[in-house]
């Protein structure tokens, strides 16, 4: 066997595979004494099929099953002497097997791409501070008294009002055609939990009205509807007038803490550490941006197709949880791109962390699983058992590894911290970053 490989691009291979007529013709010659022992042709015994009539009637056939065994046998064998490790099955070319000719194919191979340094030297980044103002604690608390309110019907019966808590059905349609429908919906005029436009538009409507709504969504909206005008068939199907607790020490043991000032601590705890996770994200996405721009790479198809078929799947849930159809045509190139970022940010983080030896331990999974374990209310012996059996186990150790790679990144990069409210610094130093310490959040 002799064999050619050359450069497509940085994740690509051809590969020209070349067998020796006589190892060909031993391999037809086999496959013919095989078939000729049941063939069965009028006239002849089985096994008694002259040689010229088996080429005759089972040539195309034998020569054709022999070229796919050759491939399947040679293929593997010119990959385990070229050192090259395929990310998805060889594309392959066949040939056509010629009598007393050499029998060659071509392959198409995919790979990681090789790089040899991933260079996240003077990369800076901003991202909010973590720090918890004592509006934060005013606002989550008003958010806790919002969410305690009763509701009762008004008296005497009057339209709606703002700040009234409205039930509703509604069907809703774009121009492309119907968008949804809901029954029994919630909606409290003037929260910004619907569009303005759909909110305002009830005030002064009596229970039983039925009206339609306008509503034009901004082309930033975070919604599938963005930038679309969706036309809103709605029924005012009941009105409640919402009644919001006092914020004293009563209220703070109705959601069960000691007093206000308790009540207040643990909402700043709590504050504090949603602000710490949504920071080291905010940080995350801009490191790894960062990264894609400073390191470009050839992106194996087959990788990015595969990541671009799972993101449309966990979009597609996402909607089916709204009750929202979902077209993946409205998406246009937003699936592709969001794939080959997800691909380029895994292999990223796998050349650093094999530039910089960070490995998992056995004991680090299994703290992982049993954390699951304790949040799902399971046995963790029997989740791990589970997850072994399901092959899952290196798929959460290397997802791990990606974490861990993240931490460090975290603390090699500079990290400002910046107040949203002045848009001023807090820090600017790469310690700064150490304030996200992975151990005590029992990450690895």
């Amino acid at each position: 066997m002799k064999f050619d490989v050359t450069d497509i691009d940085g994740a690509r291979r051809k590969m020209e595979v070349v067998i020796p007529s006589a190892e060909v013709n031993e391999r037809v010659e086999k496959s013919f004494r095989e078939v000729g022992k049941t063939a069965k042709l009028k006239g002849f015994r089985p096994g008694k099929v002259p040689r010229n009539l088996l080429e005759k009637f089972f040539g195309p056939r034998v020569r054709s099953l022999v070229a796919e065994d050759l491939v399947k046998e040679f293929i593997n064998k010119a990959l385990d002497e070229a050192k090259i490790q395929p990310v998805a099955p060889p594309l392959v070319e066949p040939g056509e097997i010629k009598k007393g000719e050499d029998f060659s194919f071509v392959a198409q191979i995919e790979i990681l791409p090789k790089i040899e340094n991933v260079n996240f030297e003077g990369i800076e980044v901003e991202v909010p501070s973590t720090d918890v103002t004592d509006e934060d604690v005013e606002q989550n608390l008003e958010q806790l008294r919002q969410g305690a309110a009763q509701l009762k019907k008004p008296d005497p019966v009057r339209p709606v009002a703002m700040g009234d808590h409205v039930i509703v059905d509604f069907d809703a349609r774009n121009d492309d055609g119907p968008v949804g429908s809901e029954k029994n919906v919630g909606v409290e005029i003037g929260s910004g939990t619907m569009p303005s436009e759909f909110e305002e538009g009830l005030v002064g409507s009596s229970e039983g009205d039925k009206k339609t709504l306008t509503v034009k969504y901004a082309e930033d909206a975070q919604t599938p509807m963005a930038g679309k005008t969706v036309i809103f068939n709605v029924e005012i199907k009941d009105i409640k007038l919402k009644i919001v607790p006092d914020l004293d020490d009563e209220f703070a043991k109705d959601v069960g803490r000691e007093n206000l000032s308790d009540l207040k601590s643990n909402l700043k705890e709590r504050i504090c550490d949603r602000k710490e996770v949504e920071s080291k994200e905010k940080a995350r996405r801009e490191i790894m941006s960062r990264l894609r721009e400073k390191t470009p790479i050839d992106l194996p198809p087959s990788l990015v197709d595969a990541q671009r078929r799972i993101t449309i799947e966990e979009t597609k849930r996402q909607f089916e949880a709204m009750k929202i159809p979902f077209r993946e045509e409205q998406f246009g190139e937003k699936f592709l791109e969001t794939s080959r970022e997800r691909v380029h940010d895994d292999i990223l983080l796998d050349a650093i962390a094999d530039a910089e030896s960070i490995e998992v331990t056995e004991e680090t999974v299994d703290a992982r699983i049993e954390e699951w374990a304790k949040e799902a209310g399971h046995d963790p012996v029997k989740l791990k058992a589970a997850l072994k059996a399901e092959n899952r186990i290196e798929q959460i150790k290397s997802s791990l590894r990606a974490e861990k790679t993240v931490d460090f990144l975290m603390s090699a990069v500079t990290i400002k911290y910046v107040d949203q409210v002045n848009s001023t610094a807090d820090t600017d130093t790469t310690e700064s970053s150490e304030q996200e310490e992975p151990s005590e959040r029992g990450e690895p």
